[in-house]
């Protein structure tokens, strides 16, 4: 399991953490049967209430609509935050050290309360520099490493476990590297977790969940965590779901072998996650539609992938850690690397914090007036979704990566975008959004656009949005008006662009024409003075930097 971003998410880049399954199912190893409730541990989670945040920080309240849910489902919800509670813990250890020793030390409330969200003394949404006296650079690899081991005796050392993603690496009393695997070294809160998803299994009325959280709770006291991921693939249409353990590959900065531990507890939005499934469903049609850039290359357009729209109702460890992931991919690969599942959750309260705060302000100053009432959250997790079902298998990435080079993200991830909105329009066709949203999600695309090259250098998916915004001006599909220095968005023509862009771009990729992709950046790189004069009407304008969570049962009205 692995968490990453999406081209419009709050968190930028991809992650790929390979799940090895057993093969079989694990030896039954028993759950600690010691009695728990479902009472948080005495440490607070981090909390924005009251707390003086620095500037750009904004805080959000995670909730979600419990009251739709069963007596029995929402004590089993009080259980798995309790559980995902448990990854703070872990994850303290994992990336500073000792929790209740460093912030005793800091007695400054708003310096505390900020290292609470930081999970340390860095500062995660500012490049991890220290943000208090007597602390130097965050060490790589957190605390999975020794801080005075370096890469050339790690790397001359002939052990494989240390090269296991769920092991410490520590130094033995020989002054050489040893290891613990991480059952033993966080076992006091694994076996917490693992207590309160079992009684949370106890208040499942819902099978395949209730398998799932048994073997969750078990792979947690047993490291052993591949039924528990399949069982996960293979859930579908439950309300309440989980994603917890060693699953986040990416605070490991000195290797990028060791996970660390994070936690959702999500609520699902089945009527959109079930309109997800029939845009999903339509993509075996939509590739017949497309030209080829080489024989059998339309088997490789699209990946097909099982999706899921929820609300985040608390989230721990690495998750809840600096700049917060909106959506939250798991892929799921064998031993020997073939895929076998991967499955996409968008957490719609996340997306909509960052779509209120800075899309939709952002819009409505960029945005002609007349076309401002169509910029839209809906149609903006939409098009980061369409998206998302237009990148290619894995398969086919490598081998366009290898061609590409360095070229290569910036042209997938150009194609992508592009060949969503193209998909949308296909839909539409097909009947199933109205033109109304049509429209909506193509000016929603533009203020998306513009709000990534307003951020520029501080967002990597800038490049991205020049290269898509300057095509659709080209095309004729976007105009500026001369009097307010805005733009206008001219939906038929832009559709027609973005489908050409599209197919450009498949191309290119599916020749594996490393010529022709340097030729295409050139032409359509680089942002035009007009527009950067534009943008600096923003300058005045104060959009967050990040977000923090305000999360807790009292906050989701579970007690």
């Amino acid at each position: 399991m692995t968490r990453v971003g999406c081209s419009r998410a709050i968190t930028a880049g991809g992650l790929l953490l390979a799940v090895w399954f057993s093969g079989c199912v694990a030896p039954e190893a028993p759950v600690p049967e010691e009695q728990a409730t479902a009472n948080v541990s005495d440490e607070p989670a981090p909390q924005a209430d009251g707390a003086e945040l620095p500037r750009g920080i904004e805080s959000i309240r995670l909730d979600g609509n419990v009251a739709l849910l069963a007596p029995r489902q929402r004590a089993m919800v009080l259980h798995l935050v309790a559980a995902a509670f448990e990854m703070n813990a872990i994850f303290w250890q994992q990336s500073y050290g000792q929790r209740g020793e460093f912030l005793d030390s800091v007695t400054d409330p708003s310096l505390r309360r900020w290292a609470e969200f930081n999970y340390g003394p860095w500062d995660r949404f500012r490049d991890n520099l220290p943000f208090i006296d007597g602390h130097g650079p965050r060490p790589r690899g957190g605390r999975l490493y020794p801080t005075d081991m370096s890469a050339d005796e790690f790397l001359s050392m002939n052990l494989p476990e240390m090269r296991q993603p769920l092991t410490v690496v520590g130094r033995a009393t020989n002054g050489g590297l040893t290891t613990v695997p991480y059952r033993e070294a966080y076992r006091e809160s694994l076996e917490r977790a693992a207590r309160q998803l079992a009684m949370a299994a106890d208040h499942c009325d819902d099978p395949y969940f209730k398998r799932y959280l048994t073997l969750r709770a078990r792979a947690l006291i047993t490291d052993d965590y591949g039924p528990s991921d399949l069982a996960w693939a293979r859930l579908r249409g439950n309300m309440v779901d989980l994603v917890l353990g060693p699953v986040d590959h990416g605070e490991d900065d000195l290797f990028g072998l060791k996970s660390f531990y994070s936690g959702w507890v999500l609520l699902a939005d089945q009527p959109w996650t079930q309109r997800l499934g029939r845009f999903a469903e339509q993509l075996p049609a939509f590739r017949r539609t497309m030209p080829l850039a080489r024989d059998g290359h339309q088997e490789e357009l699209g990946a097909t992938a099982v999706s899921g729209v929820y609300d985040a109702v608390f989230v721990s460890g690495a998750a809840n850690a600096g700049p917060k992931a909106s959506v939250v991919q798991i892929s799921l690969k064998d031993r020997v690397g073939r895929p076998v599942a991967t499955k996409r959750l968008y957490l719609r309260n996340v997306m909509r914090a960052r779509f209120e705060r800075t899309t939709l302000p952002l819009g409505q100053e960029m945005i002609v007036r007349d076309q401002r009432r169509w910029i839209s959250f809906n149609a903006f997790l939409d098009n980061v979704a369409l998206a998302d079902l237009a990148r290619g298998p894995s398969s086919v990435v490598s081998s366009a990566r290898s061609a590409l080079r360095e070229r290569f993200e910036l042209i997938d991830d150009s194609r992508s975008g592009a060949l969503g909105i193209h998909l949308l329009g296909w839909l539409h066709d097909l009947g199933e959004p109205s033109l109304e949203e049509l429209d909506g999600h193509l000016v929603t695309f533009v203020a998306a656009l513009l709000e990534d090259i307003y951020r520029g250098g501080s967002d990597p998916r800038a490049s991205e949005a020049i290269l898509q915004f300057n095509y659709l001006k080209a095309y004729g599909a976007v105009t500026r008006e001369k009097a307010t220095g805005r733009y206008r968005v001219h939906a038929a023509a832009a559709r027609e662009a973005l489908g050409s862009l599209a197919t450009q771009l498949m191309f290119i990729e599916g020749n594996r024409d490393y010529e022709a992709a340097g030729r295409f950046l050139e032409d359509m790189g680089g942002l035009d003075a007009v527009l950067k004069n534009d943008l600096q009407r923003l300058s005045g304008t104060e959009f967050p930097l990040g977000l923090v969570f305000e999360q807790s049962p009292e906050a989701l009205g579970l007690r």
